[in-house]
């Protein structure tokens, strides 16, 4: 009896212990890529990267439209002098989106996104991705949304300035669900600072919102949206 309990701890550990190796391995595995140190363009860096790993990227101007297709982290050195102004190619009229995001667990934090000059159809968006973290981004001059989740879920949207998109700051659309809007900025947007359509189950917190063209906030054919210690003033309709 002792001898098969012994055999049994001994199995439990040694499983225990090659779990505690793959993920000591998998972390191990993961790089660090720089921009443009490493590759002259986000777009290289983001193909040459492997699930997991960070891409840095130093001050610059990136005239470029990105795609991001695995489970990457993406950081800007500042907002305030990272920019990515997308490719010409996507310019207003054509369909362009300056970042298009379609993996899981994708992080995009420290960037400017927008052309003063001649704005893209879409800032950043989110299809059919999840538990992805959009944060510390000024996101603007876009022709339709600052921010737009399609059929994304449980990610989470903070600390972002959403300003003068001619749509909308941000949206949600086509059953995206769980997701947490917070402590983000929506001013001064053609129309509404928050859009939430035909999505249920998220929670929209400590933002401050105001003077969009429309409603602060507007709410189609969704259910259960939480909001809570909001600042909504100086909308065109309340």
């Amino acid at each position: 009896m002792k001898g098969r309990i012994l055999t049994g701890l001994l199995l439990i550990f040694l499983i225990t212990g090659f779990d505690q190796l793959a993920t000591l391995a998998t972390l191990s595995s993961s790089s660090v890529i720089r921009v443009p140190e490493d590759y002259p363009t986000i777009q290289k860096a983001i193909n040459a990267a492997k699930p997991g790993d960070t891409i840095l990227v130093s001050p610059g101007i990136y005239y470029e439209s990105i795609v991001i297709d695995k489970p990457i982290s993406l950081i800007g050195e500042s907002r305030e002098n990272t920019f990515i102004m997308g490719s010409e190619v996507g310019k207003r009229g054509e369909g362009g989106v300056i970042i298009s995001i379609s993996s899981v667990t994708v992080k995009v934090s420290g960037f400017r996104i927008g052309d003063p000059e001649v704005p893209h159809m879409f800032g950043i968006v989110l299809e059919n991705s999840t538990k992805s973290v959009i944060s510390n981004n000024i996101i603007f001059n876009n022709y339709y949304w600052g921010i737009w989740l399609r059929s994304s879920n449980n990610s989470i949207i903070e600390n972002n300035i959403l300003r003068m998109n001619e749509e909308s700051g941000l949206a949600l659309t086509s059953f995206s669900s769980g997701n947490v809007i917070k402590d983000n900025i929506c001013y001064a947007n053609g129309r509404f600072g928050i859009q939430i359509q035909s999505s249920n189950n998220n929670t929209i917190k400590n933002n401050i919102i105001k003077a969009n063209g429309e409603a602060g906030v507007l709410l189609i054919s969704s259910n259960n949206t939480q909001l809570i210690n909001n600042t909504i003033i100086l909308n065109g309709m309340i």
